[in-house]
This record gives structure tokens, C-alpha cells and sequence, in this order.
């Protein structure tokens, strides 16, 4: 809030980072559990709503970024959103494949287009989750 303030920013367009987390898949992915299961996602989100304070009910809008089709079909199973029935956003990019392709910094525009969602007021809550090398 300090630095807000100092640039300027009226505080009804201030957004407060509630919590974040990341993990690790075993690089080897044979040596995986299961490979139609990425633990690192599951516990990634889950960390990240335990340290903000909360559930995935309470989330309005997310971004999954999707380098594969599974990535974004994954995070939704895991927090109650379908992949046939579009309840809630799931990008607000368009995914990868709208996006350019690998490597054109999709985390760090999905931040910026979550902060305009949330300032816009068209949302209360986002969450983006973004993954890594394979499932990671």
C-alpha cells in the first residue's frame, strides 16, 4: 500500500495479493504416482487458498495457463469446475494457443489482466496458476 500510495494510485484501484505457492513435480515422470494427475497443481492451489484464506468456491474468475489442453482440464476437476459448462472464467487470455505460443510471458500478462479484471470490478477474487515444464 506504501508504494501506492506514493505513485498515486486512488486506493479503490489498489489489489491486494492475498497468498501464493508454488511446487515440484518429480522431474522424471516415470517415477510419477500417476501421469493423468499432476500432484504439483493440486497442491499449488491448495497452498495458495489456505494462505489467502480461501476456497475455491470463493474464487470468481481464474487463469490457467494451458501449454497442453490438460493443464486447464486438470485444475478444473480439482476445483469443481467443469470443462463441458463454462460456470466461471478459466483465462482471460484465451490460453496459450491464443496467445502466441511458448514463451511469450503468458504468467506475467495473465497477472496483468487479472488486475484489470479485479479493478474493473468484474470479478472480486482471481486466481492464476502457472505451471512449468512438464506439469511442473
Amino acid at each position: 500500500t506504501e508504494n501506492a500510495e506514493k505513485l498515486g494510485i486512488p486506493q479503490d484501484r489498489w489489489i491486494y495479493v492475498l497468498g501464493g505457492a508454488g511446487t515440484h513435480e518429480k522431474d522424471n515422470f516415470w517415477q510419477r504416482r500417476h501421469l493423468h494427475h499432476s500432484e504439483a497443481i493440486t497442491k499449488s492451489i491448495d497452498a495458495a487458498l489456505h494462505v489467502s484464506g480461501l476456497a475455491a468456491s470463493d474464487v470468481d474468475c481464474y487463469d490457467f495457463y494451458s501449454c497442453f489442453p490438460i493443464v486447464p482440464k486438470l485444475a478444473c476437476d480439482h476445483v469443481g469446475l467443469s470443462t463441458t459448462s463454462w460456470q466461471k472464467p478459466i483465462t482471460l487470455l484465451g490460453g496459450l494457443t491464443s496467445f502466441g505460443g511458448a514463451g511469450n510471458n503468458y504468467s506475467m500478462h495473465a497477472i496483468t489482466a487479472m488486475a484489470r479484471e479485479l479493478r474493473a470490478k468484474r470479478h472480486s477474487t482471481g486466481l492464476i496458476l502457472a505451471n512449468g515444464g512438464m506439469l511442473t
